[in-house]
């Protein structure tokens, strides 16, 4: 009885719980139906949107009735504020319930009058701009299909009605070469299953090109995916071409696929050039030998390809099929052009032209992995940007069109290649697969004569390689001292054992990837940077050293954990030399924490840092300490090759760096000590090589956008200098990310001298002679960094100055004759 009546009162409190839970859950969905509710939901969507991308988005009013939401003029803008997208009404009916049973089901979408306008110019494409993310998401893994449908995804109907599109290329004020799409009438019906990817979809379109090239606008398709079996049918018009499709066909056997595809597209003038016509027709019926016939002629480029076979006799040879295509690259030029006035968008200049032949056939039994295929290509020069190769030659062959094939083998030889500063010249790439072994060699004439060799075995489940590799270059030679093992298939890659040897160096390669989980290893020891090739590492830079670098990784792919520890001993670049560096740094929770420390004859650093690993997503904090103790000026500038050294003396400095990267603080103290400049080489060799300065201490501060200024120095000679100013500017993330012209910035302030002896100021000009006299000054500062002035009282007492004449011009017939 007792346990009863415990049941029966735990009963009455869950109850009790469930009907509160109901209360609260019903009352929220009522309130959400009032005019005051669906003004709040717009409101938070409205902001969680524009929050997440570039542009803005505008919902002028929301109506929300339980399972179905109403929006009223919707305006998507992008971030400069022009109109990209305008819906004047859209509803969207959903069926709750079918969260249950693993669905997200929408039942119905509606969407009236949709204009759409795009714009293309230097800037891109600005839809693609007004949807572009804040924050960019991290990849993520791909998803590992099953046999079991999984969460479905399912719209059993969209409708669309009146809808516009017009596209300007190059700018909207570029009449010329508009795309006009009016009358849009669109009916979409779709189900997604996440688990296995089966797919069922349909699309009805029609309307019309009311702008040159004018025409009827109709496409209709029916697609069902199972695994590896495809269902297709598709019909329509498009700018005065026709398209046919229907397809029914196993991916995996396509020997018994049922397929036909006809498409038609006649000449076309676009944005100034002529683009087509193309072509597609192809038929593949069970048991018959398919036919193809291509081509496909845009600006610059045209590929054409041809295949069928004869069917085989009693006697006579065996069913098979051939097909041979060629890409004619006529002038890329022409090509880069035609795209940059039919799209507005900026591309690298392109040019080059040549050849690729393809020829693919085999008999039809076992199809198509009883297939072979040969291509070759002549490409006397490509142009792609800055970089320019030329006399490409390629010969690829294959036995067996398959996933493994039975003997493939790849010649390559470049001429010459320069990207950027550094020309490559002999380079020659050969590989061979053989069964299951795998080898290549990869050889370089200039600018040293290096080579990579790769030899390597598949393992018998096809998802594992067993490798071993080589790289040498003038003075060294790279070898495995090891064999790698790579393993693929699935969700999960790793690779173990990977390392090369070189004398006292070594890299050492190990790591896994599981789902979202990844470990990784990378261990460099000892490496001579001296030794590295003039290919890698430009030669001007003088690089030596010995470096050692380990990291390590783990953790999930979107929010690893990684360590890392570099430590250079006896470092040189360029005219530094005898520099040892030491790093530590932890990511971790999106945050990057670490030490470095630098230590140089000329210079000792310390610095500590906390910051976000992303400084434009959160407003976390900002934690960075540096103190330079000893900067010897002479030193340094030597270091880096200034000719003549015109300054000695010995600098400190305190950064301290806080707040966030949205509003940081910054406190920084430079202090210098007998500070001197060298006499210039038009004074008499009687002076002295160096002259004394004197000392100077700086502090600036930022804080909310404003950046003061505090320096107090004291000249040798005698007298003094103060200063105080500020200028407003804007060191946020954001405002960096965006530019800032340091020669405009405001400035303001005053400056106060006394008694100042300004002989020191004639060795910073070589036309200075002789500058003599005490400066006092109690004056106001304003203008720019760039251009100063001061307001007030300047006084210049005993003055004196000698300088040289600058130099004449040259006579008026010697400018005359230099004209072109």
């Amino acid at each position: 009885m007792r346990m009863g009546k415990r049941t029966t009162i735990a009963l009455k409190v869950l109850g009790i719980v469930l009907a509160s839970v109901a209360l609260l859950i019903g009352g929220a969905l009522t309130a959400l139906r009032t005019s005051w509710g669906g003004e709040r939901l717009r409101r938070i969507l409205v902001s969680r949107v524009n929050n997440q991308i570039e542009g803005h988005l505008e919902i002028e009013r929301l109506s929300f009735k339980g399972n179905q939401v109403i929006v009223f003029n919707v305006m998507l803008r992008d971030p400069e504020g022009g109109v990209v997208a305008h819906v004047a009404r859209a509803e969207v009916d959903v069926s709750l319930g079918r969260l249950l049973r693993k669905e997200v089901r929408v039942t119905d979408v509606a969407i009236d009058t949709p204009n759409l306008d795009l714009v293309s110019g230097a800037a891109g494409l600005n839809l693609s701009r007004a949807t572009a993310a804040r924050k960019k998401s991290p990849p993520k893994a791909p998803h590992a299909k099953t046999t079991e449908d999984g969460w479905v995804i399912r719209l059993d109907r969209f409708r669309l009605a009146g809808g516009s599109i017009t596209f300007f290329a190059g700018g909207a004020a570029n009449p010329d070469t508009k795309l006009h799409l009016a009358d849009l009438r669109l009916l979409v019906s779709a189900r997604y299953a996440t688990g296995n990817g089966n797919l069922d979809l349909t699309i009805g379109l029609d309307g019309q090109s009311v702008q040159a090239p004018t025409g009827p606008l109709r496409l209709n398709v029916d697609a069902h995916v199972r695994g590896t079996l495809v269902r297709l049918r598709a019909d329509g018009n498009l700018l005065g071409g026709a398209l046919a499709a229907r397809a029914n066909v196993d991916t995996q056997h396509l020997a018994g696929g049922d397929a036909g595809v006809n498409m038609v597209l006649p000449r076309l003038a676009l944005a100034g050039h002529e683009w087509g016509p193309m072509r597609i027709e192809g038929e593949a019926h069970p048991g018959a030998i398919p036919k193809l016939d291509l081509l496909i002629d845009i600006p610059g480029v045209e590929l054409t390809g041809k295949g069928g076979g004869a069917e085989g006799t009693e006697n006579g040879p065996a069913r098979r099929f051939d097909f041979t295509a060629r890409l004619a690259l006529r002038d890329l030029t022409a090509t880069g052009a035609a795209v940059r006035a039919l799209t507005g968008g900026e591309l690298p200049p392109l040019g080059g032209s040549g050849t690729v032949d393809l020829s693919v056939g085999g008999p039809m039994a076992g199809a198509p992995a009883s297939w072979n295929g040969l291509l070759k290509g002549l490409i006397p020069e490509l142009r792609v940007g800055e970089t320019v190769v030329n006399g490409v030659a390629v010969q690829a062959h294959a036995a067996r069109l398959a996933a493994q094939p039975e003997d493939a083998t790849l010649a390559l030889t470049v001429a010459s290649l320069r990207a950027g500063t550094t020309p490559f010249h002999g380079i020659d790439i050969t590989a061979a697969w053989k069964q299951r072994n795998v080898t290549a060699d990869v050889k370089l004439a200039g600018p040293q004569a290096s080579r990579l060799g790769l030899q390597a075995r598949l393992d018998d489940d096809n998802q594992g390689l067993t490798l071993r590799m080589s790289l040498a270059f003038p003075g060294t030679e790279w070898t495995s001292d090891t064999s790698a093992r790579l393993r693929f298939g699935g969700d999960a890659l790793s690779l173990e054992n990977f390392s090369l040897v070189s004398q006292e160096q070594s890299i050492a390669l190990d790591g896994e990837k599981v789902g979202h989980a990844v470990t990784a290893h990378l261990a460099l020891a000892k490496l001579r940077l001296e030794r590295l090739p003039a290919w890698a590492v430009n030669p001007s830079l003088r690089l030596g050293g010995l470096l050692g670098l380990d990291v390590r990784v783990s953790g999930a792919i979107d929010n690893p954990r990684a360590v890392a520890a570099l430590r250079l001993e006896q470092g040189r670049v360029q005219g530094f030399s005898k520099l040892g560096i030491t790093a530590n740094v932890t990511l971790a929770d999106q945050r990057v924490d670490g030490t470095l420390g630098v230590g140089a004859p000329f210079l000792d650093l310390d610095a500590k840092f906390k910051l976000p690993a992303d400084p434009g997503a959160t407003d976390a904090p900002v934690d960075v300490r540096v103190d330079v103790a000893r900067l010897n000026v002479g030193e340094a500038l030597r270091a880096v090759a200034a000719h003549p050294v015109r300054g000695d003396g010995h600098v400190a400095i305190k950064l301290r760096l806080a707040g966030s990267a949205q509003s940081p603080t910054v406190d920084a103290t430079v202090t210098g000590k007998d500070l001197q400049v060298a006499t210039p080489p038009a004074v008499s060799a009687k002076a002295p090589p160096k002259v004394d300065v004197g000392n100077v201490r700086v502090r600036l501060t930022y804080a909310e956008r404003l950046a003061k200024l505090k320096l107090v120095f004291s000249a040798t000679e005698g007298g003094t200098v103060d200063v105080d100013a500020d200028s407003r500017v804007d060191l946020s993330y954001p405002g960096i990310t965006r530019g800032i012209v340091v020669a405009k910035l405001p400035v303001r302030g005053k400056v106060v001298a006394k008694n100042l002896d300004v002989a020191w100021i004639s060795q910073f000009s070589d036309r200075l002679q002789t500058v003599a006299g005490q400066v006092n000054a109690d004056a106001r500062l304003a203008g720019t960094l760039a251009d100063p002035q001061f307001i007030g009282d300047v006084r210049w007492k005993n003055g004196k100055l000698i300088a040289t004449a600058a130099e004449p011009p040259p006579p008026r017939s010697s400018r005359a004759a230099a004209r072109p």
